[in-house]
């Protein structure tokens, strides 16, 4: 009996033919050139479960680690391309992914703008996005409410060195020092 030759794939790009062992709709050189830069993922992509479950840890290094993973992309995605992303290595990828949690502001926000992640599903609040509903922001244990909500701007008080402004418990006070870092508490 012969094998029955199946049909040739194509890249849905350029319309190379695609090897037997590629899943993808796509060639591995249009592959790489899509991964300069983050894909726009739509939003259902973030209210995947998991995708839920990493960002209610708190923990940017998780949220990038389900990233790369998410289903959405048809293939996982190597450190080194998400790393190139953000301008950081494949070793200090991991070293996020695995380690403890970022906490330095700029950072944070500076990623999760890249990966376009909706305002409203992160716990600290992104600049120039208002209204977000504060008292649903989530927090490492888990309650509604209860955890610190940092507002990604610095001011000082006469006198004093500059500080962060948080919300905490829907009172804003200013955490004096503003190193730029920040750690939940709860």
């Amino acid at each position: 009996m012969s094998a029955m030759a199946l049909p040739a794939r194509q890249c849905d790009r350029c319309g190379a033919r695609l090897a037997r062992h590629n899943h993808s709709t796509r060639c591995a050189p249009c592959t790489s050139r899509d991964l300069r830069e983050p894909p726009a993922v739509p939003r259902e992509f973030w209210d995947a479960p998991a995708m839920r479950n990493a960002l209610a840890t708190w923990h940017m290094g998780r949220v990038i680690h389900e990233y790369r993973h998410h289903p959405w992309h048809g293939q996982v995605l190597r450190q080194s391309v998400v790393g190139n992303w953000f301008g950081l290595t494949q070793t200090q990828l991991s070293r996020i992914e695995n380690g403890r949690a970022p906490e330095e502001m700029s950072k944070l926000i500076r990623w999760a703008t890249l990966l376009r992640i909706p305002p409203e599903m992160l716990w600290f609040k992104m600049p120039g996005v208002s209204g977000l509903p504060l008292a649903e922001a989530p927090s490492p244990t888990g309650q509604r409410g209860s955890g610190l909500v940092a507002q990604p701007h610095f001011a000082s008080w006469p006198g004093r060195s500059p500080g962060l402004g948080v919300r905490a418990g829907g009172t804003s006070v200013l955490v004096p020092g503003g190193g730029g870092s920040m750690r939940p508490s709860g």
